[in-house]
């Protein structure tokens, strides 16, 4: 969230509050990389409850520097790229 204040709310945030983000940031991206290097999805087979937790992160971190994190784990991007491409997102976010 500290990025999501910074650079889309524009809310001043520290240099050292968003180091400290950037490393919980890793740490939540390599966390959820090794889950889906095992399956599809956050929990399993199937799209669930917890993907959809996460999506509203991803979808405003697009908007700031911390964005292109993301490509850093090999798992990610291909399935950010299929969770934001369901019609139900698209309807929520306004595309």
């Amino acid at each position: 969230m500290k990025f999501i204040y910074q650079f889309v709310f524009h809310r001043e945030q520290s240099p050292e509050v968003l180091k400290a983000a950037g490393a919980g940031l890793d740490l939540a991206y390599a966390t959820m990389d090794r889950q889906l290097a095992k399956q599809p999805f956050l929990a399993g087979n199937t799209f669930s409850i917890a993907d959809l937790c996460f999506m509203p992160y991803l979808e405003y971190l697009a908007l700031s520097p911390a964005g292109a994190k993301l490509a850093e784990y090999p798992h990610l991007p291909a399935w950010w790229a299929a969770v934001s491409a369901r019609e139900s997102w698209g309807k929520t976010v306004g595309r």
